[in-house]
């Protein structure tokens, strides 16, 4: 195999166990060449080719330098990380985006257990996902040819993975001694507290609008992180059952140009827009949607009216109050 010729791949912390150790061994037999970067005894005690290794034995604020010398030296052209929030590997991606590298992040399975998610550029609130909407992923994947393999949902065992963190720990503990300057992630993005601090908290003040044919149209506050379509029009009492045309749910959005140009397929869009995004709720997966789609701050939604309401106006205004079509027909019969 050749595939890999010319690529040379920078792998940081991985998973606990020989997961980023097994993956190196198989960029090496595609041609590539795969390098490890170690930051404590843990990282250095699941690696079986110490020529790879790097051991980066400075402090943090050292890393960013440290790395552009591993990239030009090594010629580094992909970066391989497990995790893209930790503070090490949030620095690498900012350095690698920069200079254009392919930048491959894994974590732990979204939607099973025992199971590592793989993206390209980002993971969770990185990943290209967020900025695309459910009408755009459903595109893609009607035009995707996916073959998969077949595997057991229960792919692992709980007392594996315990026995892989006791001992990277433990080597952490034993075998640290080349790392004097090693600091935990976790300890890096905890802030401990000191006599005297101040915890402020403040208010969310995000808010969307809600208008139209619904229970309720006002300014509604977030009353939590994040809210779907779904529980927005939930908190606004829902659709008008007599005057709502479940068709015609419409969010109203200001997108900045990136997001714009690929909902739009215009590269040319310049500058912000002001796109709006449609729901029709009877649709078969409507309901999966609406709960998908997150509404942001500032969003507008609209609910349109169903021509028999609108068609009710208009009896309204000609018979003086008669109310509905029913009693309209009833007072016709009745001449």
């Amino acid at each position: 195999m050749s595939d890999g010729f010319g690529r040379n791949f920078l792998l940081l912390q991985g998973p606990h166990g020989p997961f980023f150790n097994q993956l190196g061994q198989l960029l090496d037999q595609t041609g590539a060449k795969a390098w490890r970067v170690g930051f404590n005894g843990g990282d250095a005690f699941f690696l079986s080719n110490n020529a790879c290794f790097i051991a980066h034995t400075d402090s943090l604020e050292a890393w960013p330098e440290a790395l552009s010398k591993i990239i030009a030296e090594k010629s580094i052209t992909n970066i391989v990380l497990y995790g893209d929030t930790r503070p090490l590997h949030a620095e690498a991606i900012k350095l690698a985006k920069g200079l254009g590298l392919r930048i491959h992040v894994f974590e732990e399975g979204y939607l099973r257990p025992y199971w590592v998610n793989y993206e390209r550029g980002g993971s969770n609130g990185n990943s290209r996902l967020m900025g695309m909407t459910v009408a755009q992923m459903q595109k893609v994947l009607r035009k995707a040819r996916i073959d998969l393999t077949e595997a057991p949902a229960h792919w692992g065992d709980i007392r594996q993975h315990a026995f892989y963190s006791f001992v990277y720990h433990l080597n952490i503990l034993l075998n640290n001694r080349a790392f004097p300057r090693f600091q935990s992630h976790r300890t890096e993005m905890d802030i401990a507290l000191r006599d005297g601090d101040r915890i402020l908290i403040e208010a969310d003040q995000r808010s969307f609008v809600i208008m139209g044919a619904t229970g309720r149209q006002s300014q509604v506050p977030f009353d939590q992180r994040e809210i779907s379509a779904l529980e927005a029009l939930s908190r606004a009492g829902g659709l008008s059952a007599h005057q709502a045309d479940p068709k015609g749910v419409f969010v109203l959005r200001k997108e900045d140009q990136s997001i714009a140009r690929r909902v739009v397929g215009d590269a040319e869009i310049k500058g912000e827009q002001h796109l709006i995004y449609v729901l029709n709720l009877t649709e078969p997966d409507a309901l999966f949607l609406a709960r998908d789609f997150t509404i942001r701050d500032e969003d507008t939604i609209y609910i349109t009216e169903a021509p028999i309401s609108t068609w009710n106006k208009t009896l309204r205004g000609i018979t003086g109050g008669l109310g509905t079509t029913t009693g309209f027909a009833n007072t016709i019969n009745n001449l």
